[in-house]
């Protein structure tokens, strides 16, 4: 090995380690953080209990099955932990900061570039443009913001696919054979479509990316070009056969009640995209939740300026085509990436930060190119970029402090888009969580004062008022969500409560077959119309619904517990104690089971019995009352007058109060001296 390749090793190992440990540096105050926003959907859907539960993932999003499974894999490893999740997101941004100093090498090596200056320096520059990658501030929302992991696993594939594609074409120019590079950068391809719905764009950067670093290579383009062409063709086809095209450009509703259709979208992204660029350069205010009104018109005065930004910077990218070729491939990147989420798709949701975690491949490039031109000595120029580097690592930790938890997060949403009423109901809903409701309530007000549509307050501000038992406030809170949204069958749950604690159980019976209709293999549906219907009177449609709330879950203890109730009424003695068995064996402490098992043995006139289940029962909660009584008078039965009248004496100790208990300890005492 001679000096230079020496040199060379030193410095590629210098470079590992360094995007190693600033990565663990700024994302070092993460794993103390808690889930957000979207984690409810693998912190909550039954789907995400197995990892290997591809078909559910596949029915739920076909194209984000790869980063389901991740997912599901943390929490079937450290399922009462975050720590898994959060060094998972690190890895990967890892992973992606090592192929983004790599891919910066290749794109100076290849011919287009390798003969300017900048190529001379391409190693010191990688690892400069691999930093700004791990540091910068917007990258937070994909690595701190657990779900959005979406964005820098199908990230991680991209980088990899073009990776081994340049990798590739580079080989064949120095006469080797590549056809296992452009093989798996295939199956790359394949998996980052499998990951996130923009991985789609990744055949046109290939065949941009070409055109632009291998602009007069020998011989035919049609090779490369068919492999592009290929890839289009099958990403074309998932689209089509996975996905109603017709429904992917139907109009959204934008948290703020805004009806978002495909113009009004596009007009919207050019003021968008002139933000993401701001962005990338003056990472200051973020803001995980943006307030950003829908553009009604081209001729507002926002939306032209944004479309002459975006017209300039295109006309920029075609006019140094030539002479400046890393600009020109750093913004072609941008827009090619930006172009699923910010083009004729409606999505409710305009902008979010993390959208920017693949362009930033483009704007490293584009910055690098800026860099370059107007900055000619290179001592200045690698020391603006280490400045630009300490300020966003900077700015990145600090950011991660707002993530600590729902509150924290809220609170800086609020602060910075004080019009938003999805701040103040998430803000509310936190503040429910933490049993201050007042304050919730305040937020709950505050969003439909802002928004009278945001139909997901309603539903929160019923909780609320079910939560303070104002049954019928909630019922009308829940109306107005259904008038606005009746697609969730969860409200019907909801409001069919309010109906069973008020007793309107025909009601309730209502409710839970509206949601049962919807989810007719979810057992819980069952259990509550079955707890309604007994309550109702009907004993026979509550043991039909009970069987069926068991056989679709035999390890929920209410349901052996109501459907015993039921045997119970019926006279049906024996069964019932065995439901109520089966209750106790999944809840060793359901003290109403132990009390209704020992009724049901006095219905037999087995007091000795039944006084020893009330006795295990005292075990669990020696100091119920009810339990002290019961056992007291199955003592009576058996003329344990001395048993009975320490009970009694117990329960009048803890309250004086109670008169059956005074009657029956004045009773046992007579009972006891007439013996």
């Amino acid at each position: 090995m001679n000096n230079i390749d020496q040199k060379n090793k030193i410095f590629q190992i210098i470079s590992i380690l360094s995007i190693v440990v600033l990565a663990f540096v700024v994302y070092s105050n993460i794993f103390g953080n808690s889930k957000h926003f979207d984690d409810s959907i693998w912190a909550g859907l039954p789907a995400f209990r197995d990892p290997f539960n591809f078909k559910a993932f596949f029915e739920i999003n076909p194209f984000r099955v790869i980063t389901f499974f991740t997912l599901a894999l943390n929490l079937a490893i450290e399922p009462e932990s975050l720590v898994g999740f959060f060094l998972f997101n690190i890895i990967i941004h890892i992973i992606n900061g090592l192929l983004v100093f790599n891919l910066i090498k290749l794109v100076f090596a290849s011919p287009a570039l390798k003969e300017t200056n900048l190529a001379a320096n391409k190693d010191i520059i990688a690892l400069i443009g691999a930093l700004l990658f791990i540091a910068h501030p917007i990258q937070t929302q994909a690595v701190t913001y657990i779900y959005q992991r979406l964005a820098s696993i199908s990230t991680l594939f991209y980088l990899l696919s073009v990776l081994l594609y340049i990798g590739g074409r580079l080989r064949i120019i120095d006469g080797k054979k590549a056809i296992i590079h452009f093989i798996l950068a295939g199956l790359s391809m394949i998996f980052a479509f499998f990951s996130k719905e923009n991985a789609f764009t990744l055949p046109l950067t290939i065949m941009v990316t070409e055109f632009i670093l291998f602009p007069k290579s020998k011989g035919s383009k049609f090779g490369y070009i068919l492999f592009a062409v290929l890839f289009i063709i099958i990403a074309a086809g998932l689209f089509l056969a996975l996905l109603k095209p017709s429904e992917i450009f139907t109009p959204k509703l934008s948290p703020d009640g805004e009806t978002i259709t495909s113009t009004n979208y596009l007009l919207t992204q050019f003021r968008v995209i002139a933000t993401y660029f701001k962005l990338f350069f003056i990472p200051y205010p973020q803001n995980f939740d943006y307030y950003f009104p829908v553009s009604k018109s081209f001729f507002e005065l926002w939306t032209i300026l944004g479309f002459l930004f975006n017209l300039g910077v295109i006309i920029v990218a075609f006019i140094t085509l030539k002479t400046n070729r890393i600009i020109s491939l750093g913004i072609f990147w941008i827009y090619i990436t930006l172009s699923i989420e910010s083009s004729i798709i409606p999505i409710n949701d305009v902008i979010f930060e993390h959208r920017m975690y693949l362009p930033m491949f483009g704007f490293i490039l584009l910055f690098i190119g800026i860099l370059n031109l107007l900055i000619k000595n290179k001592t200045i120029a690698y020391s603006v970029a280490g400045a630009f580097i300490l300020v966003f690592s900077i700015l990145t930790y600090t950011r991660n402090e707002v993530w600590k938890d729902e509150l924290t997060l809220w609170n800086d949403v609020v602060k910075k888009s004080p019009q938003k009423a999805r701040a103040y109901n998430n803000r509310g809903v936190e503040h429910f969580q933490n049993k201050d409701y007042n304050q919730a309530l305040a937020d709950f007000s505050k969003a439909l004062e802002l928004n009278p549509k945001y139909y997901h307050t309603y539903k929160n501000l019923g909780i609320l008022y079910f939560k303070v038992r104002q049954h019928d406030k909630a019922i009308e809170l829940y109306n107005k969500f259904i008038e606005l949204f009746p697609f969730d069958s969860d409200i019907y749950l909801n409001r069919g409560h309010c109906h069973l604690e008020l007793g309107n159980y025909s009601q309730a019976i209502k409710d839970y077959t509206r949601y049962i209709s919807v989810n007719p293999i979810f057992f819980y549906g069952y259990y509550l119309r079955g707890k309604s219907h007994y309550r109702n009177g009907e004993n026979e449609k509550a043991l039909k619904d009970l069987d069926i709330s068991i056989n679709l879950n035999n390890k929920f203890p209410e349901s052996y517990y109501f459907r015993g109730l039921v045997k119970l009424s019926n006279q049906k003695f024996e069964e019932a104690i065995n439901d109520f068995d089966a209750a106790i064996n999944l809840k060793k402490d359901f003290g109403e089971a132990y009390i209704n098992k020992a009724r049901a043995y006095e219905f037999l006139n087995r007091f000795d019995l039944a006084k020893q289940v009330y006795s295990k029962a005292l075990s669990f909660d020696y100091g119920n009352i009810v339990l002290l009584v019961f056992r007291g008078k199955a003592s009576m039965k058996l003329k344990e007058y001395d048993d009975a009248i320490n009970d009694f004496s117990i329960a009048l100790r803890l309250d004086s109060n109670i008169a059956v208990a005074k009657e029956q300890l004045a009773l046992a005492k007579k009972l006891k001296g007439s013996n």
